[in-house]
């Protein structure tokens, strides 16, 4: 597995919804449109990167760089 980097951090609101999803084995990102769900759920998937085998990404193409 290679490492990778972001090239945005987290907005408060972002870690605030990582930290209240991280303790659940399942959970879901309401949130509203453009407040950066995306990302969120990268960064989850980063932090659990040890227990997931693989993850599978359609983003906006305006994600792509980011």
């Amino acid at each position: 597995m290679t490492p990778f980097e972001t090239t945005t951090d987290l907005l408060p609101h972002q870690a605030d919804a990582v930290a209240k999803v991280l303790p659940s084995r399942v959970a879901g990102l309401f949130m509203e449109m453009g407040t950066g769900k995306s990302r969120t759920a990268i960064e989850i998937a980063h932090i659990r990167s040890g227990k997931i085998d693989r993850v599978v990404w359609a983003c906006p193409v305006s994600l792509k760089e980011t």
